[in-house]
């Protein structure tokens, strides 16, 4: 929305609003953003060939919402798919050595992990976070995926 020339008033009063994006001045190549209140979040990449418009590729959700996920959160879910004990526990600074996550702050990265935890789920790990007399404890969980059945779906 922020890409829609003038108030945010006109964004605000849109029932939906596509905008159609170039990376330069006479490239063929632009992606359509589509958003509203009716209509599913969209982006396309659209090819003008012939004077016409092509769909290329259309962006998966999974994509989308991978986007919006910081690295580090996405570290930890690479070093749990290989932990071999499906479990971990304990403090957000441990966490980031163990998983060799670079360039966050400790809290920093305990608000992403908290923020992105429905994300995780989904992809077959739960966050839980619990405090103790000694400071905050951080588990870990591998465990099926959404919908999946007996021992297959695990991340």
């Amino acid at each position: 929305m922020n890409t829609v020339s003038g108030s945010s008033g006109i964004t605000g009063s849109a029932d939906s609003i596509w905008v159609l994006k170039r990376a330069s001045r006479g490239v063929g190549d632009a992606t359509l953003t589509v958003t509203g209140r009716d209509v599913e979040f969209r982006e396309l990449k659209l090819a003008l060939r012939d004077c016409r418009w092509n769909l290329i590729e259309r962006t998966s959700e999974e994509e989308l919402e991978e986007r919006d996920v910081p690295g580090c959160v996405l570290r930890v879910l690479e070093f749990m798919n290989v932990h071999e004990e499906g479990v971990w526990s304990g403090s957000v600074g441990e966490l980031i050595e163990a998983a060799e996550v670079n360039g966050v702050t400790t809290a920093t990265f305990g608000k992403f992990l908290a923020q992105h935890s429905v994300f995780m789920r989904l992809r077959g790990i739960t966050y839980s976070k619990k405090h103790t007399s000694t400071g905050q404890v951080v588990t870990l969980e591998r465990v099926a995926y959404e919908g999946s059945e007996g021992d297959e779906g695990y991340g």
